[in-house]
């Protein structure tokens, strides 16, 4: 595998444990613990969960009986996680998704500073813009200083997670990082058009204006019948989204489908477009799909995903949030071969190379050594 060449054949102190701590069941990063333990990088992998897999998820298509393959321990109580992190090795390594709000994350945080554990948070950023921004600056600045003192890394999720966390104050231990999963089943779909004229274009999501649906229902409109358009997800919106399939001929809304059954819907569209308002959107892991889909996506340059359009030619950022500007680079996309057989492949092959499971926990195993070995570099970016 590309990314195995991250381990140092010249080191073979292999980490005893590592615990992933999560706020819940979350489908987004249990694929990275399960590879973490698949591959041996550790001789024992734990996934702690605060909470189960929420309603939320459940209503969007994740399945309701989504675990992982590693140990896994749900609801600790603060005494289950005191005795978890002095029981754990003194090699443990323990990653934190977050690092405020969720009770076991807060206390396992102060365990593993007390017992003198490796710790690495792996975040988003939090929003940065306006007063309120300001306002998440200055409590990250004020309430974060055990952080800060130990952590020994950040796994900074998208485009703006670099930006925030080296700005909150953890410089050099802040490392690019994004949702790893696993490459999805996908079966024969409908075959997207590619010869420039009429395009397949799609909306995975939610159906909400702050994800920017307002703008892809604009899109619709500026596309003026041109382009078929599909829509899948579920929100305040949804309303907006059943009119708009009853009143445009080219355009489908199937609600909420099983998250089984997403792979085969992205591969049957020539293009998903994402354009979402906020930088709330720390990655989005429907663009993954649509790589690993070999399909085309048009990313606002708010979204964490957005990385991955800069240079390797598999995607297209966008600044704007003019439904005309995402119009003109489908189209110009479509015109230029972006959409062809070989273009899809291409993407396919790049999220297989540098987005599954397996090579996120490479990659984190990277990091570990490079902090740990004292001999290793640092890994190169994941997107690069």
């Amino acid at each position: 595998m590309e990314r195995e060449n991250l381990r140092n054949a010249n080191w073979d102190k292999m980490i005893s444990e590592i615990y992933f701590w999560q706020p819940e069941l979350n489908p987004h990063t249990i694929p990275l613990a399960n590879a973490f333990a698949r591959h041996g990088y550790a001789a024992r992998t734990v996934f702690i969960a605060q909470n189960p897999l929420s309603e939320t998820r459940v209503s969007q298509g994740v399945p309701g009986d989504w675990m992982p393959d590693c140990e896994l321990v749900v609801t600790p109580s603060q005494e289950d996680v005191a005795q978890m992190i002095a029981r754990s090795a003194t090699d443990s390594v323990h990653v934190f998704s977050g690092m405020h709000w969720v009770p076991c994350i807060i206390e396992g945080i102060k365990q593993a500073a007390q017992h003198k554990r490796m710790f690495g948070v792996m975040s988003e950023p939090r929003v940065l813009t306006g007063w309120k921004g300001k306002m998440r600056l200055l409590h990250s600045w004020t309430r974060e200083q055990r952080h800060r003192k130990h952590a020994s890394f950040v796994a900074a999720i998208g485009r703006h997670g670099p930006m925030w966390f080296r700005l909150t104050g953890y410089g050099a231990r802040v490392f690019p990082f994004a949702y790893f999963i696993d490459p999805p089943a996908i079966a024969a779909p409908p075959a997207p058009r590619h010869d420039g004229g009429r395009l397949r274009i799609g909306y995975s999501g939610r159906l909400i204006e702050s994800k920017g649906f307002g703008v892809f229902l604009r899109l619709i409109e500026a596309a003026q019948g041109r382009h078929d358009f599909s829509i899948i997800g579920s929100g305040a919106m949804a309303e907006a989204a059943q009119a708009a399939a009853a009143h445009h001929p080219n355009v489908t809304y199937a609600g909420v489908i099983p998250m089984a059954q997403v792979p085969t819907w992205m591969a049957g569209l020539d293009a998903l477009v994402v354009p979402s308002l906020t930088t709330d959107d720390g990655w989005a892991v429907v663009v993954s799909e649509a790589l690993f889909a070999g399909t085309f996506a048009v990313i606002n340059g708010r979204v964490g995903a957005s990385v991955l359009a800069d240079g390797a030619q598999i995607a297209q950022r966008i600044d704007s949030d003019d439904p005309k500007a995402y119009l003109t680079a489908l189209e110009t996309a479509a015109a230029r071969g972006a959409l062809a057989p070989g273009a899809r492949a291409t993407r396919q092959s790049y999220a297989q190379t540098h987005l599954t499971a397996d090579v996120g926990a490479a990659y984190l195993m990277g990091i570990l050594d490079h902090l740990r070995g004292g001999a290793t570099p640092r890994p190169k970016p994941y997107y690069l």
